[in-house]
């Protein structure tokens, strides 16, 4: 079979996608920050009224019987590919990938899993991992604005 050349433009940006590494501590911190937008959305988006809880786009996923995981542990891989175009060492995305199969795995279990869900929080934990990293490369990060405001 033959490679079809699409032209240039697609054939230029399809080529380098996933292998483009993020330059300089600015570039870090904006690939950081894009991270840190996708975990929030997926782990704490929400405030579960009358409590401190908080839960996201991942764990309400994963109530919608047998896509709803699957879904969710896409749109969490999309972090550990930011990460990996970081540069990160492959242990800490091995973790990574841990933790992101785990939460696919047992959040795939009916009931249980989706309790699991909605406390085990995979992208939060994965990005502990990526400020740690990134610690170590451009000194102590300032936590961005993407908290929950109550």
């Amino acid at each position: 079979m033959v490679a079809q050349d699409f032209g240039g433009s697609f054939n230029a940006s399809f080529a380098g996608a996933g292998r483009r590494r993020e330059r300089g501590a600015a570039g870090r911190e904006a690939a950081r920050r894009r991270m840190e937008k996708l975990a929030y959305l997926l782990d704490n988006a929400v405030r579960v009224p009358g409590t401190s809880f908080r839960i996201g786009l991942d764990g309400m996923l994963g109530l919608v019987p047998g896509i709803g995981d699957a879904l969710g542990s896409i749109l969490s891989l999309w972090i550990i590919v930011e990460a990996h175009n970081l540069g990160m060492p492959k242990t800490a995305l091995a973790r990574m990938l841990g933790n992101v199969g785990l939460d696919f795995a047992v959040g795939a279990v009916p009931v249980v899993g989706d309790l699991f869900d909605f406390a085990f929080k995979a992208s939060t934990r994965n990005m502990r991992i990526v400020r740690r990293y990134m610690e170590a490369m451009d000194g102590p990060i300032i936590e961005g604005d993407y908290r929950p405001v109550d």
